[in-house]
């Protein structure tokens, strides 16, 4: 898998919006973390590791794109540097944490600490994406400009 394409997204397809971009990923995401419980579930663990880092890589690749490229976009627009893309910096802050001690988890064949901290994983990222795709990225979508502004600004998280 190519570390510069998302699959499922085809940057040739024509116009595509933030919300759907990011948002795809997130379920993208999701999927691979469920993979990941279900091998740990059945006690596979050198599996369930290898299917989670290959989920911690792509949710620091999201997480790169939004704070490098989207999060500066829409401070721009918007002027507000303490506002939504604040709190989701903190919140990236969390889920980097919670990626590290499920990553310990797994690798010690810990099935309650996995769970334990995959629950609270879970919990975070749940909020987090809410906010994302409800508030976020539709205003994001909003203040690109016009078609060719906001093909740019997916363009440029696509090459993270």
């Amino acid at each position: 898998m190519s570390e510069t394409a998302t699959p499922g997204i085809n940057p040739a397809a024509g116009p595509r919006t933030v919300s759907e971009f990011l948002g795809g990923d997130h379920r993208r995401l999701d999927a691979i973390l469920l993979q990941t419980a279900e091998l740990a579930l059945r006690g596979s663990y050198s599996e369930a590791l290898a299917r989670f880092a290959e989920f911690a890589s792509g949710l620091s690749r999201h997480i790169t794109m939004e704070e490098t490229v989207l999060f500066p976009a829409f401070e721009e627009k918007t002027g507000m540097t303490e506002g939504p893309t604040a709190v989701m910096r903190r919140e990236h802050a969390e889920i980097r944490r919670l990626l590290s001690t499920i990553a310990a988890a797994i690798s010690a064949g810990d099935g309650a600490a996995f769970d334990s901290e995959k629950g609270r994983l879970l919990e975070v990222l749940g909020a987090h994406n809410q906010k994302e795709e409800g508030i976020l990225y539709p205003m994001s979508d909003r203040l690109a400009g016009g078609e060719r502004e906001r093909d740019e600004l997916v363009r440029r998280m696509q090459a993270v």
